[in-house]
């Protein structure tokens, strides 16, 4: 019986150092599909670690002195799941953008490769995979690269074979969702009961940004007696926060877990909205950190190294 088995193992284009990680889906001749893990690699312009995937498909047919090549044809699909999306909703404009074969950027989302099967009836065929990765300019004009965060499946077809399928995670490691704390409040829909507002609940990021939110929370809580508010952080797997639904910026940070926005309005510990002194809360933020905040329309932007 003939079979393709494709697997995807990360590599780091820039040459650095990494530990490899592989992601495999055969199709034994049971005709049953089997998925081992997913291959993981780094939304574009984030975090170091393995920026590619080189997705390899092997098939398997009878045993011939004279062996006929096979082409194989690879497909990228788009997450169809909200577990896979890296935390993007179902709400968004036009086609979520995909990841590429060959090259990254402007490579195809479809891609053939040739496999020689040996006398023994073997034979593989190896395609890079990169994430989704664009290039926008901020209100500055700096140009900036980006990419979404998620799970994406690279399907392989051959005539005559089954097909097999594999999927590819890009996403920043180590983020965490912000747990709640008696000093700040989570802001954004779905959170309810927000006297001052909503905006989008993403509130992902390194344990390093967690500690310097209740830090902030805490001084500010000491020093005025209200919360503070804690808006964007990060989506669940980092990459491009596209808080308009529209896959790409205006968001070029929180990218990697490691920036928050906290508001210019605070909580009452009864609940209602409070009007911090502004100048009070930047000089209690740099106490924390060491630097003054970035400051924005109605926030203070937070970064931690």
């Amino acid at each position: 019986m003939s079979s393709i088995n494709l697997s995807a193992v990360s590599q780091d284009v820039s040459d650095a150092p990494f530990a490899a990680s592989a992601a495999t889906s055969a199709l034994p001749p049971s005709s049953s599909l089997a998925r081992d893990s997913n291959s993981t690699v780094r939304p574009t312009n984030t975090a170091s670690g393995p920026s590619a995937s080189d997705v390899t498909a092997t098939v398997l047919t009878c045993p011939s002195p004279n062996p006929t090549p096979v082409t194989v044809s690879l497909s990228i699909s788009a997450p169809t799941s909200a577990s896979e999306s890296g935390g993007h909703g179902n709400t968004h404009t036009g086609l979520r953008p995909r990841g590429t074969f060959v090259t990254a950027k402007t490579g195809p989302t479809s891609q053939q490769c040739t496999v020689q099967p040996n006398t023994q009836g073997v034979g593989s065929c190896t395609v890079p995979y990169f994430p989704d990765f664009r290039t926008f300019a901020n209100t500055s004009g700096q140009v900036i690269d980006t990419g979404l965060a998620g799970i994406e499946t690279v399907t392989a077809t051959a005539a005559g074979f089954p097909a097999a399928v594999t999927k590819i995670s890009a996403a920043v490691p180590g983020l965490q969702a912000l747990p709640t704390h008696l000093n700040y409040v989570l802001v954004g829909s779905p959170v309810s009961g927000d006297p001052c507002g909503s905006a989008t609940l993403d509130h992902a990021g390194v344990t390093q940004l967690h500690q310097t939110i209740v830090d902030i929370a805490n001084a500010v809580r000491n020093a005025t007696g209200g919360l503070i508010r804690v808006n964007d952080m990060s989506l669940v797997s980092g990459g491009t926060f596209d808080f308009e639904n529209t896959w790409r910026p205006p968001h070029f940070g929180h990218r990697r877990g490691r920036e928050v926005d906290l508001g210019f309005r605070g909580v009452t510990t009864g609940g209602a909205c409070l009007n911090f002194n502004v100048t009070q809360l930047r000089n209690l933020i740099r106490q924390v950190t060491g630097v003054f905040p970035g400051v924005e329309a109605d926030h203070y932007h937070v970064r931690v190294p």
